[in-house]
């Protein structure tokens, strides 16, 4: 059972699952401590427009968590969605909620085999994604494509939470400390859970589209 609470802002369902839809669920990850960042998952309807592949957004987890009950969340959660991919950033606490969704047998959680990382260690199974100096910068410009195409002005993402929308609006670009390299962030007292959910969705259904 879900509780679809918008004042604990757990679980919001805008589009409920269609056995004949394909799902995306990404999942950003904190570490679930009162007044500190948010985990959000997204839950993405996949479909095909021209030769893009386009996603929705049908439903939303967002909330304080301990990062291995919401390895159990994001399998419910999947499970109903036509037991789609799960997509969790790995980075700091993400690797006890993919630890949990692999303890817990989950059969369709995201293996980044393209990773460098992967054919160094041989063996080619990490799992989730990294958002790093170098990743990072790459799936905000793919999300930011995705929201307006520079050449074409097409759209291929669409959010129906408003609060996502909001995140987006308060997410800057600034020059580091050093001067050297530009930094991704929320603004002021913003937070970016949801821009950094959405991201980790649109950058791998764009860069390897064969693994969802």
């Amino acid at each position: 059972q879900y509780r679809l609470d918008e004042k604990d802002g757990k679980l919001n369902v805008f589009s409920p699952p269609d056995v004949c839809e394909q799902y995306l669920i990404s999942a950003d990850v904190a570490k679930g401590l009162t007044g500190g960042d948010y985990s959000a998952a997204d839950v993405w309807c996949i479909y095909p427009q021209g030769l893009d592949l386009c996603m929705e957004q049908v439903a939303q987890y967002h909330g304080h968590i301990n990062s291995a009950e919401y390895g159990c969340e994001l399998m419910k959660l999947a499970v109903w969605y036509n037991s789609a991919p799960v997509i969790v950033e790995r980075t700091g606490p993400g690797d006890a909620t993919i630890n949990k969704l692999r303890e817990l047998g989950y059969w369709n959680l995201y293996q980044d085999l393209n990773a460098p990382a992967a054919a160094r260690i041989q063996y080619g199974h990490l799992y989730g994604v990294d958002t790093n100096v170098a990743s990072k910068p790459v799936m905000i410009a793919l999300l930011q494509g995705s929201i307006k195409d520079r050449a074409t002005g097409r759209r291929s993402i669409i959010f129906r939470n408003v609060k996502s929308l909001e995140e987006l609006e308060n997410y800057i670009q600034a020059p580091s400390e050093s001067g050297k390299t530009m930094t991704f962030h929320a603004a002021g007292t913003m937070k970016d859970d949801r821009v950094m959910s959405a991201a980790i969705g649109c950058f791998v259904l764009k860069t390897n589209p064969g693994a969802v």
